[in-house]
């Protein structure tokens, strides 16, 4: 096998591998991090692999100077009250009912041929409860509590793009309190079957021509001492 065969697997590996990159020249504005009002989608994220087409939301309180702030950051997306800049957190009697309910609607959508989102997750931030308050959050059919891990809804089939409603209810019951900073969305992303076999074979390729040069090396000495 010479360096001309060699090259030639080098070339399809990089061309596999640019099948799996956002292109240089994506066109769609990059999300920002900050003020919720201030996120104007579509935009993307996660270096462009990711695109955030459209998000509406209930907020908790109805905004009652939680100033909520959103997080860009991998494929994450964070959204919490502004605790750090001497805002309260959101809380079960912000509208002095005892019961405070909020939910965001999401598209979100995989930018590269062959990469497809295999799940998302959602993870509550800081939940905190006293007494009889209580904490309950739905990610599409799955719900949790206060006490619950991060839900985590694995699509049977990964898709190109996916809606999903995350929602929160802060209960203080007869006597109790719930507050909540945020929530973090996450998703994962998995090659397209056909992208993955294709890579696979690539690299196989590759590793069979690395053993053939290993063996010409090699056997000239081999040689050399049988005789």
């Amino acid at each position: 096998m010479g360096a001309r065969s060699v090259g030639s697997v080098f070339c399809c590996l990089l061309g596999l591998i640019a099948t799996v990159l956002p292109s240089a020249t994506a066109s769609a504005t990059a999300c920002i991090s900050g003020q919720h009002n201030m996120v104007f989608p579509p935009c993307t994220f996660d270096g462009g692999i990711l695109s955030l087409d459209s998000a509406t939301s209930s907020e908790f309180g109805q905004g009652l100077g939680h100033h909520t702030l959103v997080f860009f950051s991998g494929p994450d997306i964070t959204v919490e009250a502004d605790v750090a800049g001497g805002f309260p957190p959101y809380n079960s009697n912000d509208l002095g009912t005892g019961t405070t309910t909020g939910s965001i609607t999401l598209t979100i959508s995989s930018t590269v041929p062959g990469l497809l989102i295999d799940d998302i997750g959602f993870a509550l931030i800081d939940p905190v409860t006293t007494g009889t308050g209580s904490i309950s959050f739905s990610l599409g059919p799955l719900t949790g509590n206060q006490n619950s891990p991060p839900l985590e809804l694995v699509f049977p089939t990964p898709l190109s793009s996916i809606t999903g409603t995350l929602s929160v209810t802060l209960s203080s019951g007869v006597n109790g309190d719930a507050t909540l900073t945020g929530g973090m969305i996450s998703i994962s992303l998995v090659p397209e079957p056909g992208s993955l076999a294709l890579v696979g074979a690539a690299f196989m390729g590759l590793g069979a021509i690395r053993r053939r040069a290993s063996r010409a090396i090699c056997r000239p000495h081999l040689q050399h001492e049988r005789r």
